[in-house]
């Protein structure tokens, strides 16, 4: 495509531009209810001068070598994230103080739904009071009698490594 035909082009799209400011400037000042029109800011556009066509004379392309390059590295296999089995508590082996500040916004979701059934009252007081208790026995007897949550799974896993850094007795 040669430099005329590009111009020619640019033009019609900056007279579509100017057309469809016009109507936005219309909408506008429909949308404001004024009875005066909004001015339209003037608009200066450089006319391209055609320019002289100058004979190129073709120059020969420069030869490339390439360097030989080793052959293809076998790819490193990537690291495997870790399974949601294997997660850790988000404290990495710390104790914990307080349970309700140590369980995350994630975890909270993940809980409330997994062994509360979706009930965050009653998620709330628990923690609540599991936080209140003196040791990983009153605790584990708590849970036992409240709730029925199967002991391998991964939710209830995660929230008994969580306990046992509260109460490490």
């Amino acid at each position: 495509m040669n430099k005329e035909m590009v111009a020619g082009e640019i033009l019609l799209e900056l007279k579509g531009l100017r057309e469809r400011l016009t109507v936005l400037e219309q909408r506008l000042s429909e949308f404001l209810d004024d009875d005066a029109p909004v001015q339209p800011r003037p608009v200066v556009a450089e006319t391209p001068q055609p320019k002289p066509v100058v004979a190129e004379v073709a120059q020969p392309e420069p030869v490339v070598t390439e360097t030989p390059q080793p052959g293809p590295e076998k790819p490193q296999p990537k690291p495997e994230a870790p399974k949601p089995a294997d997660r850790k508590a988000p404290t990495d082996g710390r104790l914990i103080s307080n349970l309700h500040r140590a369980i995350g916004l994630n975890d909270r979701f993940r809980f409330r739904k997994d062994l509360f059934g979706g009930d965050d009252q009653l998620m709330n007081e628990t923690i609540g009071a599991i936080d209140a208790m003196g040791s990983l026995a009153d605790v584990l007897a708590y849970i036992g009698q409240r709730f029925d949550w199967d002991e391998e799974d991964e939710t209830v896993r995660y929230l008994m490594d969580m306990l046992r850094r509260r109460f490490p007795d």
